[in-house]
C-alpha cells in the first residue's frame, strides 16, 4: 500500500527568507547606527581638541614678552607671521594661530589715585583674536580682551 503525501508548497522556505531578510535590515541598520554615533563622537573630541588650541593660543599671547602699544587694529602681532601655524606642544595635528593689539579706540583707564599711590598710571586694553585647528577640519575661534 502506497500512501499519497500532499505536495509541499514551500510556505516554511518562503517564512525562513522572510525572517532572514528581516534580521538583515536590522542588523544593517543597527551597524549604520553605530557608526554614525562612532563618527559624531570622534567629532565632538576634535571640536573640543580645536577650543582647547585657541585657549592655548590666548596663553601664549598673554605671555609674549613684546606686550605693547604699538600693535594696533590695523598693525597687529600677527603668530605665525608666515608660513604654517605652529603645533600645539603634545598634540601634533592640532594648531593655533592669533591677532593680538592694542585698542586705541578705548584708550588707556587711568587708575584711581590713593594719597599719592597710583596716580598717573593707566591700564591699557588689548585684544587677542585667537584660531585653534584640528582634524576634520574642526575649527574655534576665541576673541578676549585683557
Amino acid at each position: 500500500m502506497t500512501v499519497m503525501r500532499a505536495p509541499e508548497r514551500g510556505a516554511v522556505l518562503v517564512m525562513g527568507i522572510l525572517l532572514l531578510l528581516t534580521l538583515t535590515i536590522l542588523a544593517v541598520s543597527g551597524l549604520a547606527a553605530a557608526v554614525l554615533e562612532l563618527r559624531m563622537a570622534g567629532n565632538v573630541q576634535y571640536q573640543e581638541r580645536a577650543f582647547q588650541a585657541a585657549e592655548y593660543a590666548i596663553e601664549q599671547a598673554l605671555a609674549s614678552p613684546d606686550l605693547g602699544t604699538n600693535y594696533t587694529y590695523s598693525s597687529p602681532k600677527v603668530v605665525p607671521a608666515s608660513g604654517s601655524p605652529p603645533a600645539v606642544p603634545g598634540s601634533p595635528p592640532d594648531t593655533y594661530a592669533y591677532r593680538m593689539y592694542y585698542d586705541a579706540a578705548l584708550g588707556g583707564t587711568p587708575l584711581p589715585g590713593r594719597a599719592g599711590a597710583g596716580s598717573g598710571l593707566e591700564a591699557y586694553h588689548f585684544v587677542v583674536e585667537a584660531t585653534g585647528n584640528s582634524a576634520r577640519g574642526a575649527s574655534a575661534r576665541h576673541v578676549q580682551g585683557f
